[in-house]
């Protein structure tokens, strides 16, 4: 009995959980999450230097369009060889952005 005569129930302070806690914890030291979120953060950095143009054709090859260059060629109504050369164009961004170049 406790000195004010209430009983003492349960466990110690060890026996207390925090699952939001250790959910947070789990996340903060994820490395695969780390790697995704760091990826998202590039992407959105190279989008933002790309032209209008450019952006709409990364869209229609990595988006949810999902297209090869030849379809892109076909609905941006150019030959293979421009979106080709517009492709090239994009990848040389990329590789400045990433500092290849």
């Amino acid at each position: 009995m406790a000195k004010n005569g209430d009983d003492l129930v349960g466990g110690g302070k060890s026996g207390i959980s925090k699952p939001t806690e250790n959910t947070v914890m789990k996340f903060a030291t994820d490395v695969t999450l780390k790697n995704l979120e760091l990826f998202k953060e590039t992407v959105e950095s190279f989008k933002k230097q790309l032209t209008g143009e450019q952006l709409d054709i990364f869209y229609l090859r990595w988006g949810q369009a999902n297209l090869d260059w030849e379809e892109i060629a076909e609905k941006q109504f150019v030959s293979n060889a421009t979106i080709y050369r517009k492709r090239a164009g994009i990848l040389e961004t990329y590789a400045r952005m990433k500092g290849v170049l």
